[in-house]
């Protein structure tokens, strides 16, 4: 883990409270199993993930902030459906391309399953997680020219008891259900933005 010398946690820690993610505490190592993930919690609240999204899209990382968005998942094509849906409601759709050709998102997503009694049975303790920054072309009414605006956003969800097997969700029906209401939260969030946005072109 590059940066400072000392503790790569302190590290981290410390760059969040410089950020003013108060509710931020990073304890082990992402991505590693084991007990140390039950015992030693990393915490992150949406808040606070905001806050670093916001640092980063007005230029806390300096040159350094496409890097950072490399990182992610830098994709606009989870906006293209409601571009195209929004547009058409409001007889735009001749707009979509241009509209698109300035629209720019990056999102981070995060996730642990827990067996709960036995990995070879149901129920799993399921943590999900993605935030992250997008931004929208706004038109100034009296001169055309086109406005970005910035948004950040976020969704999860923490210890939900989800009745199935670890490493078998794609067989199991009610996993199927979180993943259909996660891709509607993803959408109810950046909707009404798009539709505003549009409703200047």
């Amino acid at each position: 883990m590059d940066g400072p010398a000392g503790d790569p946690f302190d590290v981290l820690n410390a760059r969040a409270a410089a950020l003013g993610m108060t509710k931020t505490d990073m304890n082990h190592r992402i991505g590693c199993q084991g007990q140390d993930i039950l015992n030693n919690h990393n915490k992150l609240t949406l808040q606070d993930a905001g806050k670093l999204y916001e640092s980063v899209a007005t230029g806390g990382l300096g040159g350094a902030r496409q890097d950072f968005y490399d990182n992610m998942i830098y994709s606009k094509a989870a906006f293209k459906t409601i571009v195209e849906e929004e547009a058409a409601k409001q007889g735009k759709s001749g707009v979509v391309d241009s509209f698109l050709g300035s629209v720019e998102r990056a999102v981070k997503g995060g996730s642990y399953s827990f067996c709960v009694t036995s990995c070879s049975k149901a129920p799993t303790l399921v943590y999900r997680s993605d935030s992250g920054w997008f931004q929208l072309p706004f038109k100034d009414p009296f001169t055309g020219r086109v406005i970005i605006k910035h948004y950040v956003h976020g969704k999860f969800f923490d210890g939900a008891k989800v009745d199935c097997i670890v490493g078998k969700f794609n067989q199991c029906t009610e996993w199927d259900k979180f993943k259909n209401a996660w891709g509607k939260v993803t959408t109810a969030l950046v909707r009404n933005r798009v539709a505003a946005a549009l409703q200047t072109w």
